[in-house]
């Protein structure tokens, strides 16, 4: 999936010829929603991108933020940890983020 696309929930149902409440219902039954599951795609690709990026500008971008900052704010919410200091705590300690 291409995270840096400004994906709607209906570029999904297109893909998947379903409607979109057909969708929603579904979504609501596994309690998510599309908003959800795109944001967690989004930060789980940011924080592996983190690891052999480093730039937080161009992971922003790739992961489909316009503003820098506000994938800072959006990372520290999903994480609790800029991505700075997650990238710094991943080269310090060794350890996997």
């Amino acid at each position: 999936m291409k995270l840096a696309h400004p994906w709607k929930l209906k570029d999904i149902c297109d893909c998947l010829y379903i409607s979109e409440s057909l969708l929603k219902k579904k979504l609501k039954q596994e309690q998510t929603t599309f908003s959800q599951i795109l944001l967690d795609a989004r930060m789980q690709h940011a924080k592996n991108l983190i690891r052999v990026e480093g730039s937080v500008n161009k992971i922003a971008e790739q992961c489909g933020y316009a503003s820098t900052s506000y994938f800072i704010y959006a990372f520290r919410k999903h994480f609790g940890n800029s991505p700075k200091r997650v990238l710094r705590s991943t080269v310090v300690k060794g350890t996997p983020v």
